[in-house]
């Protein structure tokens, strides 16, 4: 994913849309030199990028290399700290936080003499949580070590990489989240721009306390899979059939937006278009739901598949050739490995409870997922692997439960909290076998979490958190033990 920055003409949102990229990230310093129109970013700016789905991060720099702003010591970082936070607030962006910038090769005993402490006195101003830095990796790199930067969670911090002056060159610090590689070059509207990478999820896009959750190790998401609980959930109230004409589900399929979108985004777009999906996964990873499991989605121009499926559409990230990240792809195989336990389709297995888009109709969709694709294998082994991870997590119980018919009408709510490994131990065995009624009135012999799943849903649901949650415990316990 790919963002600019420039202090020209500002470019319109639909130019910087149009050419591929993420966002940008903005002046909200005034401007030095007369041709700099796009010092500062306005009000008016920033929602047409918003209105087009497109992310801005602020940064300051007003001095040039001949007087740069950090050399103004810590009265010059508490000036411009309160100037920014109040453009921030003029444009109605109240709370994001800033990138000062360090634009020239600048040494680390001008850092210790000086400019630490106007990074000090912007912390104060502003918390440490909203203070970033622009400069070449050492400087930034100082800046973590002496405490004056935010964490962007994930081991990276608000560190905005250029280039320039870079020892070694081409050197890129790991825990910077934008990297300045290009400058200067024509861009949007022919406006003169500077290129980034952004390596993180979190790159000053929002304030600190809405930056996007990191992803989280395997364990601590499980009950999400369990449970097949979406993280957001927008339905659609058209373009999709009510039930699913007497259909089981039998498989999966994969798609791709050919765009870049969420679920909210995704929604607006099939208000006009006679077209829908169950599930989409965001660039942010993600799953928002906009067709229940027991309708028909309009998915793969084909009404018998519709009908055994479930769809889920992979959301591209900026650029050519519609690729998709490495942590979508993660997240839309997961989804689809737990879809394949929670109605019994087995281990994934493409042709069988996987298929593609492209196998129904005149399309290339799912490109670059398809078989054959360049992330196919990628997409089917983590499929594969999670699906054997939620097999595990079911304590024993490697049958999938079947699931209620009709499917659920909605996601079953979220227990949440943590479990004392003393009050949620189980006393009963869940693969006990034994005789009773489910769902007709003659008997059957079953383990006992089938009974307890056709009558009552949420005591199922609660009983797989529960033990879920408290080997959770049990595991950070012994290693807060370990710790002491």
């Amino acid at each position: 994913m790919k963002v600019i920055d420039f202090s020209g003409v500002p470019p319109s949102a639909q130019a910087v849309r149009a050419a591929g990229y993420a966002g940008a990230v903005r002046y909200i310093s005034p401007p030095r030199e007369p041709w700099m129109k796009g010092k500062p970013a306005t009000a008016a700016e920033v929602s047409d990028y918003k209105a087009h789905a497109l992310d801005t991060a602020f940064v300051w720099q007003y001095g040039g290399a001949s007087n740069p702003d950090a050399m103004r010591g810590a009265r010059g970082g508490e000036d411009d700290a309160k100037a920014a936070d109040e453009q921030l607030k003029l444009i109605k962006r109240t709370g994001y936080p800033v990138f000062f910038a360090v634009d020239f090769d600048i040494t680390l005993d001008q850092w210790n003499s000086v400019a630490v402490h106007y990074f000090r006195a912007a912390c104060k101003v502003l918390g440490r949580e909203r203070v970033g830095i622009y400069g070449h990796s050492r400087v930034c790199d100082w800046a973590r070590e002496d405490g004056v930067i935010g964490s962007a969670g994930g081991g990276k911090y608000l560190m905005w990489q250029t280039a320039a002056w870079a020892q070694p060159r081409g050197h890129v610090h790991p825990a910077a989240v934008l990297y300045q590689h290009t400058h200067n070059v024509s861009g949007p509207g022919g406006t003169k721009i500077d290129i980034n990478d952004v390596l993180h999820t979190y790159w000053g896009q929002c304030p600190p306390d809405k930056r996007p959750k990191p992803k989280l190790p395997v364990g601590t998401e499980l009950v999400k899979y369990l449970k097949v609980q979406p993280d957001k959930v927008r339905l659609l109230q058209k373009h999709f059939t009510p039930g699913r004409g007497g259909k089981k589900i039998r498989y999966i399929t994969r798609h791709h937006l050919a765009g870049v979108a969420d679920g909210n985004t995704v929604w607006g777009w099939w208000q006009t278009r006679q077209a829908s999906a169950h599930y989409v996964i965001a660039p942010d990873t993600r799953v928002w739901q906009l067709v229940w499991d027991r309708d028909t989605a309009w998915s793969n121009a084909n009404a018998a598949s519709n009908a055994e499926s479930i769809a889920i559409e992979h959301s591209n990230a900026p650029g050519k050739d519609y690729p998709i990240t490495p942590e979508v792809i993660v997240a839309g195989a997961r989804w689809a490995a737990a879809l394949c336990l929670h109605y019994g389709l087995g281990r994934p297995v493409f042709g069988k409870n996987i298929r593609d888009h492209r196998e129904f109709g005149p399309t290339s969709c799912p490109y670059h997922l398809a078989k054959g694709g360049k992330y196919h294998q990628q997409w089917m082994d983590e499929a594969q692997r999670f699906y054997d991870i939620l097999v595990e997590a079911k304590t024993g119980n490697a049958l999938a439960p079947r699931p209620p018919a009709p499917a659920p009408a909605e996601p079953a709510p979220d227990g949440g909290g943590d479990a004392d490994p003393d009050e949620t131990e189980d006393t009963m065995n869940l693969d006990t076998i034994v005789t009773g009624f489910a769902g007709g009135d003659k008997p059957i012999r079953a383990p006992l979490w089938h009974f307890i799943l056709h009558a009552d849903r949420n005591s199922f649901d609660a009983l797989v958190e529960t033990r879920v949650l408290a080997a959770q415990v049990k595991e950070l316990r012994d290693r807060l033990d370990a710790t002491e």
